[in-house]
């Protein structure tokens, strides 16, 4: 088992398109997150940022396929 310092360090080695992409799904889950959390009746006052969310949801889902070709 990797210990905390070897998992950094070996992140720390990957390519830069690798580690950007990997920033970048994490962007996708927090927005996924965010996106779910609209979906309660506590989000009322907030559903107006729904579209823009979706938007940059798409827009970074595309981003993250051309850097993956």
């Amino acid at each position: 088992m990797l210990t905390q310092f070897e998992s950094i360090r070996r992140y720390a080695h990957l390519p830069l398109r690798e580690r950007v992409l990997d920033e970048l799904a994490d962007v996708l889950f927090s927005i996924d997150t965010i996106l779910g959390s609209l979906d309660t009746e506590e989000a009322n006052g907030i559903l107006w940022i729904e579209p823009e969310v979706k938007r940059l949801y798409d827009e970074i889902n595309s981003l993250m396929r051309r850097m993956s070709q």
